[in-house]
């Protein structure tokens, strides 16, 4: 049988352009336009231009929240996602018994010869049973005043999980009853990427680092993240001169960490090398910026 083409032309683009009939007076009959679309979600077209997405938003806001004195909440934005379920509960009360004790250590026997006790209320932070935020102290809980109960927040996870592919905010258990997920991250994923240990990555001892240190190391972490997240939508480069300037402001060596993250890019590429050139020149915050052009013209 002898084969015959046929020119049917490229069909995508009644997908990415919607018909629109305009119906105005003075016209003698409907004009029947063709306009591209700016956003889609599945096969619905919108037209508008999206400015921020709300992945950003989190990001901003854990950047922020993060020189505010905050870390460990900014940490938990990546990690678990800010939501009512797995925030931690601070002002609970609970009755502590503690033995009284002699100067030896011994038991101080009660009136009935059984050991004696002092009894006190104590305040203290619930986390869930799943360990969310439980890097969280009670003290940045209490300090930073959040409402997690927001309804909006309620399918909130932790933005380095859904990256990783664990985007997942609920479990099914054995009935059809869903039960809210809180620490969402991955379990091999969880243990790369919690607190202390990813802290260690950037050369910080949580547990002996002064808070400075840790904001600067968190912020590194969020930097890591925006690169990933933001790939290729042109944030990077005024991510980089903002947080270099916060660096710069607390004490760090901005202008260096700046200027090693974008001439190493090359480094695991084919030249293998640092662009020293390129290093120097940006060791000089001024660099960063266009030179306005100097007027040349006559009065």
């Amino acid at each position: 049988m002898e084969r015959e083409d046929y020119d049917c032309g490229d069909a995508r683009y009644k997908y990415a352009t919607n018909q629109v009939v305009f119906s105005e007076q003075g016209f003698t009959s409907d004009i029947s336009m063709r306009l591209a679309c700016k956003a889609a979600r599945g096969f619905t077209f919108y037209y508008t231009i999206p400015i921020y997405r709300k992945t950003l938003v989190w990001l901003r806001f854990a950047e922020a929240i993060n020189r505010a004195g905050f870390p460990q909440i900014a940490f938990a934005i990546l990690k678990d996602g800010i939501n009512e379920y797995n925030w931690p509960l601070i002002g609970q009360t609970r009755t502590v018994r503690d033995p009284i004790l002699d100067a030896e250590g011994n038991p101080v026997p009660d009136a009935d010869g059984n050991p004696s006790y002092k009894e006190y209320t104590e305040y203290y932070t619930r986390y869930n049973q799943y360990g969310a935020l439980h890097y969280v102290d009670s003290a940045e809980v209490a300090d930073f005043k959040f409402d997690a109960s927001n309804e909006i927040l309620r399918q909130n996870y932790g933005i380095h999980a859904r990256g990783c592919g664990y985007g997942e905010w609920r479990i099914t258990g054995g009935s059809t009853a869903e039960s809210p997920v809180t620490n969402i991250t991955g379990y091999n994923d969880s243990i790369v990427f919690d607190y202390a240990p990813r802290l260690l990555r950037e050369g910080v001892d949580v547990k002996k680092a002064s808070k400075n240190d840790i904001i600067n190391a968190v912020e590194n972490v969020i930097s890591d993240e925006l690169a990933l997240e933001l790939a290729f939508e042109g944030y990077r480069f005024s991510d980089l001169v903002r947080m270099a300037n916060h660096k710069n402001a607390s004490g760090y060596d901005g202008s260096a960490w700046l200027a090693a993250k974008i001439a190493d890019r090359d480094v695991q590429g084919t030249n293998g090398t640092r662009d020293a050139q390129l290093y120097n020149k940006l060791l000089t915050p001024s660099n960063w910026y266009l030179t306005k052009p100097a007027w040349s013209g006559n009065k």
